[in-house]
């Protein structure tokens, strides 16, 4: 064996097409950065002075900051720079290494306080983690952690076959790095660049085979409170003794929604040909707003194997597409949530006179839809139908938004709705489900296809209408500010070519329904003023600015419905349904829609909750096997109290089956619920040992002990002794015992009285995708006398 190791030593490394050393030189310097070098909003030609995020005034900085950026350099004496592109903006040089490949990055920190460089999705030993935190390491092995100033370290990582593009993915995927004293405030100040980790053979040289351009684009709240040169911008930038630092106006200035570092409209040379073959690789940083819907007008994408037009971005998520472009113009991309002037930029597609394979449509389908005027009740019964109780009940969570008074609007607003009519003439509207409620028509069509709209403007203010998911040349193109807010959108279903029956539905299917999960925000509608005219009493005396009273103002809905008043949602047992989820809104429009009491698949899974994030939409395929009354609602707990819950009914039509499944055995768990005292930080010790090491001072502590109500599992009806946690449960800590099935409606919805014991009986069905617990869960309820309330 021994004799054999030098042999084999020796192929390896000789081997044609192996593995390569890849090194780079980065430096860290400070300079300044300007978020709109050219003055302008290059979305509308209009200049920026007066504009509370770029103008620089006595108190406040402007555009233009110090930061701390990466730069390359030819090699690790440091004393070349290499360019790169301009549309790269403020990151970092882009790492690119195929699996397989040894990385070695050369760091210099040029900078006045100490740094790191970390890597996303890069295998590395202790000494080349590049990252500040008490992990019990010394000497060698803490070198790497944090650079001081005129430091220099080599970081070695390794791209193992297990880190690079899984089966499933593109030939190049999206990695980062960033400095990792402290990660917040490191990338603040600007420290973060890409990585491209790619299937081995996909590179030629530095550029990825069978690709004519790629890009890589940044979405991130850049927040320069948190930026180390925080105090040195305000002393530079603004007048000494005008600022305070605390105020939140001041404080809201200094956030800056950008992409790669350039805001409105600013980022430069994004350009391609029509047909080029075309891969964006799209990163998301920062905090609890950094949630970005990327959508390129004009265009369609291919990512994760399914066709989009919309990706959606998290902070430290990181996505890649591929788009053939099409059309030539100047097209925009950016953010659906935040880009109506901060994250947009252009990307230009040149007519270069390359061939195009695309198979023109023949087959048009026409659709006649005109935008109307409506006053719109949001729950037209007055009853939380979970509750019985009117919306205006004192106390009630519905009360903010249905109570109607001198100042307050109520339930009922003059919306601005599509509706879609038989032809030109605009006078016969056409049947529609009753489930839409303030959704506009279905515009359905086969791939192939043409649609061509006909649209009436029937309001008093300038619209139109844009499709998702569809291409469309320049002469369509359009724009939305507070269009959806006002009431304008609508579901559109594309589908695969033979999908649909004479009648327009889905061969195959039983029930379509379309639910659009969204906070309709009044307050940003066209009709804000109309509407407190109308509905206040005295609208005089209203404050658009109040908290409150823009509070009262967002509607929590479906469809437009509140609180269980949302009709039309029925079927019948065994029903193939498909359900169609949408979200438009802003970073609040987070939805996990539940359906109780019966599953469905998606993309090949079995669920019960889906998960749709603004600017994007889901289809689900459900065939009911229970029936009875359920709930449908958005899971997040402010949406649920805000009134984002219905009902929808399964009934049996036809003579029942009996159920022939065989089940091997019953199990029985007992749970209680139990108040305790719960310690959330039991040490400080790591948390002081990490302020030590970043330079930090120690300050004061809020409690970390609160009164909870949580979940213990007991050995049997009596309540007496607990179950035990193994080794494999101990993790769980404030979490309840790990049941992996699925609960019934009733269990979920059905509060239990203080005191009481609910005998919940079920079965494991073996023969579904995964467990699921299903069955009936008998009440009336059990008193306990042995048992504390």
């Amino acid at each position: 064996m021994k004799a054999l190791l030098p042999l084999i030593f020796l192929v390896f490394i000789s081997s044609p097409g192996g593995a390569v050393d890849r090194h780079y030189s980065i430096g860290i310097k400070e300079t300044t950065w300007n978020y709109a070098p050219t003055g302008k909003n290059m979305l509308n030609g209009k200049e920026l002075q007066s504009h509370k995020y770029l103008q620089r005034s006595q108190d406040r900085i402007g555009s233009v900051y110090k930061k701390a950026l990466y730069f390359q350099y030819t090699n690790d004496t440091f004393q070349t720079l290499i360019g790169k592109p301009s549309w790269l903006g403020f990151l970092g040089p882009i790492i690119k290494a195929e699996t397989g490949d040894m990385v070695y990055v050369h760091v210099k920190n040029f900078a006045s306080r100490m740094y790191s460089f970390h890597p996303h999705g890069l295998t590395y030993t202790k000494e080349n983690e590049g990252a500040l935190y008490p992990d019990n390491t010394t000497n060698k092995q803490k070198e790497d952690d944090r650079l001081q100033p005129g430091a220099q370290y080599t970081y070695k990582w390794y791209v193992e076959e297990k880190q690079g593009p899984g089966p499933n993915d593109s030939n190049c995927v999206t990695r980062i790095y960033h400095s990792h004293v402290d990660t917040p405030r490191d990338v603040a100040s600007g420290l973060v660049g890409p990585i491209l980790t790619c299937k081995r053979g996909t590179l030629d040289g530095d550029t990825e085979k069978n690709i004519d351009r790629s890009y890589v684009l940044m979405f991130f709240i850049t927040d320069e409170n948190k930026s180390w040169y925080i105090d040195d911008n305000i002393n530079t930038y603004t007048e000494s003794g005008k600022v305070n630092a605390s105020d939140s106006d001041f404080q809201e200035s200094n956030l800056m929604p950008s992409i790669n570092g350039y805001m409105y409209g600013n980022l430069p040379n994004l350009t391609m040909c029509a047909e080029d073959r075309v891969k964006w690789y799209f990163v998301g940083m920062g905090g609890v707003l950094d949630t970005h819907p990327i959508y390129l007008h004009g265009q369609t994408l291919i990512s994760r194997n399914h066709r989009k037009d919309t990706i959606t971005v998290f902070p430290a998520s990181l996505e890649d597409a591929f788009m053939v472009a099409k059309g030539p113009g100047e097209w925009q991309l950016g953010c659906q949530i935040h880009g109506r002037v901060f994250m947009q930029a252009f990307f230009n597609v040149r007519n270069c006179q390359k061939p195009s394979t695309d198979v023109p449509g023949t087959r048009v389908v026409h659709y006649y839809i005109a935008a109307e005027k409506i006053v719109w009740n949001y729950a037209p019964s007055g009853v939380d139908s979970f509750t019985k109780k009117n919306l205006t009940a004192s106390g009630s969570e519905s009360q903010l938004h249905f109570e109607q008074s001198p100042t307050r609007i109520g339930g009922s607003y003059k919306k601005l709705v599509y509706r879609e009519y038989t032809d030109a003439s605009f006078r016969t509207q056409k049947a529609r489900d009753e489930h839409l409620g303030i959704l506009g028509p279905v515009i359905k069509a086969e791939v192939g296809q043409i649609i061509k709209i006909t649209f009436y403007n029937n309001a008093s203010v300038p619209l139109s209408i844009q499709p998702h998911g569809l291409r469309y040349n320049k002469s369509n193109e359009v724009d939305m500010p507070t269009d959806i807010n006002s009431g304008l959108v609508g579901p559109l279903l594309v589908c695969r070519n033979g999908s649909l029956g004479e009648d327009g539905k889905q061969k195959g299917k039983d029930k379509e329904f379309y639910l659009l999960a969204t906070i309709f925000d009044e307050n940003e509608s066209y009709l804000l003023d109309e509407n407190i005219r109308t509905f206040t009493t005295k609208p005089e005396n209203v404050d658009k600015k109040d908290p409150d009273f823009q509070k009262s103002n967002q509607m929590y809905s479906i469809n437009g419905y509140m609180y269980g008043n949302l009709p039309g949602l029925d079927m019948c047992l065994g029903d193939n349904v498909s359900w169609h989820i949408l979200s438009v809104g802003s970073e609040k429009d987070l939805h996990g829609i539940y359906f109780s009491g019966n599953t469905f698949t998606s993309l090949g899974s079995r669920d019960d909750t889906i998960t749709v994030f603004p600017h994007t939409s889901q289809t689900l395929f459900m065939k009911p096997d229970s029936v009875g009354t359920f709930a449908v609602v958005c899971m997040t707990t402010e949406h649920y109290l805000g009134g984002m819950k219905h009902k929808y009914h399964v009934r049996q039509c036809a003579e029942p089956n009996p159920d022939q499944t065989q089940y091997e055995e019953e199990k029985t768990i007992y749970i209680a619920a139990e108040e305790v005292v719960w310690d959330y930080s039991p040490s400080r010790k790591w948390e002081k040992q990490l302020q030590h090491l970043q330079g930090e001072k120690i300050g004061t502590y809020l409690g970390s002990k609160y009164k909870k109500v949580i979940y213990r599992q007991y050995d049997d009806i009596t309540f007496k002794n607990r179950t035990k946690r193994n080794e494999d449960e101990k993790h769980l800590d404030i979490l309840g015992t790990d049941i992996r099935s699925d609960w019934s409606s009733c269990f979920s919805s059905c509060p239990r009285p203080p005191g009481t014991v609910a005998h919940i009986e079920g079965t494991v069905d073996l023969h579904q995708d995964r467990e699921e617990l299903f069955g009936k869960v008998k009440w009336p309820w059990e008193q306990r006398k042995d048992v504390p309330s």
